[in-house]
């Protein structure tokens, strides 16, 4: 049988290890924290050492590669499966494993661990397979890409009313609108602003307007749908996205908005302020840029401040909902 601790490509020299040397080499690697393992051609385990056997942990006698992965999975040690299905994992391990003559993957462990598996398949079957721990690369990896996402979630959000800034939401609508598939999903807009609201602002200050704002966005928040897209563009000005909306159901939105801030206007300890909104909405048309949409909606809305505000415009019909409707 080949010895698996000698590498006929490997000897340093002509001269082959002596079993001494050997024995010295088994010796030190299972009293170091090195955790490697040899498995035969047929999957048996036939060396491993014991940060290897703790990591894993293996039992006393024969065990093949399988079973020490059913042990791990019924006992709750080493890695993480992911799975309540073993033998549907061991069938997709089994259709990687030993099919290169090298491997290498990371892998959770139940204890927090991450380990770098390095798998090495010999001409002769002979399989060598060690686990390094990389825990504070992964550590350090996690805190940066959560670093990254938080800048990112920054970079496109408004301080103020934390929904979307002007250039996040246009660029997720200009993504929308390119897409191929974009022609076959119906797509509407709604731009939205404040009535009077410099007026609030110069009767009650500024911080009394920001208020506002905020409750406002959270107006708009408990009447939109989860698949809308909310956006401060301007001062008082907010866009609305909707997909996979008819012209009904995006004036029945609006329509929702204002009763909703009719029956909850702005209350604090200083003022209660009863406020509208005018809104124009715009429908996509297949081959129309972002400005060409944008403009639509601020066109219908420029109408509906001048028909005397509270009212919804839409931009492709005309029509009008009232205050009063």
């Amino acid at each position: 049988m080949t010895d698996p601790l000698h590498s006929p490509t490997n000897t340093g020299s002509s001269t082959a290890p002596t079993p001494e040397l050997l024995q010295q080499l088994g010796q030190r690697i299972l009293s170091s924290d090195m955790a490697l393992a040899i498995f035969s051609p047929e999957d048996t385990l036939y060396f491993a050492s014991g940060e290897f056997c703790r990591l894993y942990g293996i039992q006393p006698g024969r065990q093949t590669f399988d079973s020490m992965v059913r042990h791990c999975f019924h006992t709750g040690v080493g890695p993480r499966f992911n799975t309540d299905d073993i033998d549907a994992w061991l069938a997709d391990i089994h259709s990687l494993r030993r099919k290169t003559n090298r491997r290498l993957f990371e892998a959770d462990f139940i204890d927090g661990r991450w380990m770098l598996i390095s798998e090495f398949v010999q001409d002769d079957g002979w399989l060598v397979l060690s686990a390094t721990d990389i825990t504070p690369i992964k550590t350090e990896e996690q805190t940066l890409r959560r670093a990254r996402d938080t800048a990112i979630i920054a970079s496109e959000t408004d301080h103020l009313t934390r929904l979307l800034n002007r250039g996040a939401i246009m660029a997720r609508l200009d993504a929308l609108i390119v897409n191929p598939t974009a022609a076959n999903q119906p797509l509407l807009i709604a731009l939205m602003d404040i009535d009077h609201f410099k007026s609030i602002n110069d009767n009650f200050g500024h911080t009394i307007g920001d208020a506002v704002l905020q409750h406002f966005c959270d107006t708009m928040r408990a009447t939109v749908r989860d698949s809308d897209w909310l956006g401060r563009v301007g001062g008082e000005e907010f866009l609305l996205v909707m997909r996979d909306t008819t012209e009904d159901q995006a004036r029945k939105i609006l329509l929702r908005m204002r009763d909703y801030l009719q029956q909850n206007p702005f209350q604090n300890q200083e003022a209660e302020i009863y406020y509208t909104f005018s809104a124009g909405i715009a429908n996509w048309q297949a081959q129309q840029t972002l400005s060409d949409l944008y403009k639509a909606a601020d066109r219908a809305l420029y109408a509906a401040k001048l028909d005397g505000r509270n009212l919804i415009r839409l931009a492709k019909s005309e029509n009008v909902v009232s205050s009063a409707a």
